[in-house]
């Protein structure tokens, strides 16, 4: 009963601290859970959605004339096929709105209110009984208007089968397989008497090359007693029908789930980085506290020495405090997720398309306060250490330390500046006691630059890059023949007028499969810049590297053999790497003319200034006429992607301003309290409370100018280098974190000011310390 009567004192006592340790795990769980809460959600909502719609394991849409009676049957009669679906519908080659255009075909379809939900105007829930589509009217997926910028009542041009059509969106439906913004493909559905125009006129379109025309739309559903996954039941149906190789838009649910979930996946790891460097700080600080309070209740632990406790006893109530403070700090932080889902929870919608639950992960919460529970008490056993050396004879006689105010540097005390030098020779004078403070200001900037840096680094163009390997804003069609050197050299240097080249590719972009299942197939005359984060890039001709979507389900290794096919060509393939993106592959020209693909058709644009890219491209269509296409699209899905930056970097921002204010706020209340037999012996020989409070706030200031030197030199070796090593745990192996002068200034100046003002606004308390208290001590 005596440990807890003292943590109970303790707690009280120090209050200060206690409540900074809840308010700092606060901050943590807080961020955490929400992170974790956000991932699981989108997963699980996607997949539901999925089932919801009760759509087969494969889909997929491909011209009518493409799907014989033979391949139907050969899918069909497969032991793994329960059965198969077949839907009319007709494919768009072109979607309009204002400025915004999709040239990917838009499969039209009628609309079926049984398995279609479409969402509320708010985009919080499903109408319950959605009215029928009339003539000229269409729903659309979520996807397709946060891509192209159009909204309920706005209205589309649509080029059917050599057809315009002009079609208002009605409302937005829930659609988990081709409605995420990322991919251009989608799913509309129509009236049926806008269907049936549309098929006639595409029945009477049969024979023109410029149109896609009629589709049909597959659903294929696996036997229940087939043991295969889907992949290998897709590889299966494609090998004995090649019903994939011939489709237009084709998807398979674990395909569907995984395209969904990669960028929210890939935002969400950029928020645990941040946990991760909020974690080091937080036992940091915590360990700076627990040395700083041993040294203040020196006395008061050698008193208890004396009275029988021992070490063990003693270092355990520095452990349950804080195991105490970070148990309300979890609870707490709990209770605050609620409304912040309620804000942040949805932030991905407009990207999958999937209406999100807001439900909370405890699970995984209740796992990392766990983790932090006893990586802290070991830490705080280690911190605590120094409790075997304190002796209750020094402790109890005053004697814990044998000379003051000296140091081998001992700084002449000036009367002219006598506040500044009386600071500067404290300090110098106790240094032991100041270093732990410098290590803190330090650990501060630090950590200020390293999430700055890292938030101004947080962008759609780095998230899409670490998505799909290469991201592009200019983008270069040649219609009829093949490019040639000259040339491209040419566009190169039309390109370089308006804004200079990050990365080019010179290449065709083609759907292939791998072993039986697609792939987006990159074809690179040029060397690229691809992230690969094993292996290496493609040299010879028969190398290939494949993305880690292919990875997940096959498990394959640098050197293994795979088949790739392409139009009815097909050859082996040594992996040379994997890189970070979810159905793609990429190979150098002379690789792919192996599969009858001899040239490239695209030229493509990383550039430094993208808001240059229009200019760039109408300069090109003038200058090269009828013998390409040029477009700049410099969001390719950014702006959708940013919004949702936009949210975790706010919470970053927040977050890591509040951890700062709490934790110099912390630092300089432990100081105080050290420091009031000084402030005591300043008054009774004649120092003013403001002229003490000045010599306090300096000191602070000191720490916080060598601290900051410190930190900005330890962030320019190691912040970059910090946050790619958390990122690569999760596969992605290239983050642009670059420093600029006021990434370093403003951490600098803010740590600096908070020292200074805090320490000022702590010290007000010296009025209240009397002569008589020095005289007690």
């Amino acid at each position: 009963m005596a440990i807890f009567t003292i943590l109970k004192s303790n707690i009280r006592h120090g209050k200060g601290s206690f409540t900074s340790i809840i308010i700092l795990m606060v901050i943590v769980i807080l961020a955490f859970t929400t992170t974790m809460s956000i991932k699981d959600n989108c997963e699980k909502s996607i997949s539901k959605a999925y089932d919801s719609i009760g759509a087969g394991e494969i889909t997929a849409a491909l011209k009518e004339e493409d799907l014989t009676e033979e391949m139907l049957g050969l899918i069909k009669n497969n032991k793994n096929v329960d059965h198969v679906t077949v839907t009319e519908g007709v494919f768009c080659d072109k979607a309009t709105f204002e400025d915004e255009e999709s040239q990917v075909p838009w499969l039209m379809r009628s609309f079926d209110s049984d398995s279609i939900k479409v969402f509320k105007e708010n985009i919080t829930g499903y109408i319950k009984s959605p009215e029928s589509l009339e003539k000229g009217e269409i729903y659309v997926p979520l996807g397709a208007g946060s891509l192209m910028h159009f909204d309920i009542g706005d209205t589309l041009n649509m080029s059917v089968a050599g057809q315009n059509y002009d079609l208002k969106v009605k409302g937005f439906v829930e659609d988990p397989i081709y409605g995420m913004s990322a991919l251009p493909s989608k799913i509309v559905y129509v009236s049926d008497e806008d269907l049936a125009d549309m098929i006639e006129k595409a029945e009477s379109a049969k024979g023109n090359d410029d149109v896609l025309g009629k589709a049909v739309y597959l659903n294929i559903y696996k036997s229940e007693s087939s043991s295969y996954t889907d992949s290998e039941f897709q590889s299966e149906i494609n090998k004995e029908s090649s019903v994939i190789d011939y489709s237009i838009m084709s998807m398979k649910k674990s395909s569907a789930i995984l395209l969904n979930t990669a960028i929210p996946d890939i935002i969400m790891s950029f928020m645990v980085a941040f946990i991760v460097i909020l974690i080091i700080v937080v036992m940091v600080i915590m360990g700076n506290s627990v040395s700083t309070s041993i040294e203040m209740n020196y006395t008061d632990l050698g008193i208890m020495k004396s009275q029988g406790f021992n070490n063990g006893q003693i270092k355990s109530l520095y452990v349950l405090q804080n195991i105490i403070a970070e148990i309300i700090g979890f609870v707490l932080g709990i209770l605050l997720v609620i409304p912040f889902m309620k804000v942040f929870g949805r932030i991905f919608q407009p990207l999958t398309s999937v209406l999100s639950s807001c439900d909370i992960s405890l699970g995984k919460s209740f796992l990392l306060i766990f983790a932090i529970i006893a990586a802290s008490a070991l830490f705080i056993m280690v911190v605590t250490r120094k409790v075997g050396k304190v002796s209750p004879v020094r402790a109890i006689t005053g004697n814990s330390e044998s000379v003051y105010f000296d140091s081998a540097l001992n700084v002449p005390i000036s009367k002219k500046n006598l506040s500044l030098s009386l600071a500067f020779r404290q300090f110098t004078s106790c240094k032991r006691r100041y270093v732990a403070s410098i290590i803190v200001s330090s650990c501060l900037v630090f950590f200020l630059i390293t999430i700055m840096g890292f938030a101004n680094s947080l962008s759609s163009k780095t998230t899409l890059e670490n998505l799909n390997g290469v991201y592009y804003e200019l983008s270069i069609d040649f219609k009829d023949d093949a490019p040639t050197d000259e040339l491209l050299e040419e566009i190169d240097r039309v390109v370089e007028e308006g804004t200079p080249i990050e990365k080019k590719y010179y290449m065709a972009e083609k759907t292939a499969s791998i072993e039986g299942n697609p792939v987006n197939l990159m074809v690179y005359k040029n060397e690229v810049d691809i992230p690969v984060y094993k292996g290496r890039m493609p040299q010879n001709s028969n190398e290939v590297i494949v993305s880690d979507g292919y990875v997940d389900e096959y498990s394959p290794k640098v050197g293994d053999k795979v088949v790739v096919s392409y139009m009815g060509k097909n050859s082996e393939y040594v992996i040379s790497g994997f890189c970070k993106n979810t159905f793609f592959a990429a190979m150098n020209l002379d690789g792919a003319k192996k599969l009858d693909i001899n040239n490239i058709d695209q030229a493509n644009y990383n550039l430094r200034n993208p808001e240059k890219g229009d200019e760039v491209a109408e300069a090109i269509k003038q200058k090269y006429g009828e013998r390409l296409e040029a477009k700049c699209d410099a969001e390719i899905g950014g702006e959708i992607i940013d919004t949702a930056l936009n949210g975790i970097r706010l919470s970053i921002s927040i977050f890591a301003v509040l951890f700062a204010f709490i934790t110099v706020s912390m630092v300089c209340k432990k100081a105080f309290i050290q420091e009031k037999i000084d402030i005591g012996i300043y008054k009774s020989v004649g120092f003013r409370s403001n002229d003490l409070r000045l010599q306090f706030a300096l000191r602070f200031l000191i720490v916080a100018v060598l601290g900051s030197v410190l930190g900005v030199m330890i962030s320019l070796l190691l912040s970059g280098r910090f946050i790619l090593l958390i990122l690569s745990s999760l596969e992605i192996t290239e983050f642009p974190f670059g420093f600029t002068a006021t990434m370093i200034l403003i951490p600098v100046i803010s740590i600096c000011f908070c020292f200074f003002v805090f320490a000022y606004i702590i010290s007000r308390k010296v009025k209240s310390v009397e002569i008589k208290d020095l005289v007690t001590e």
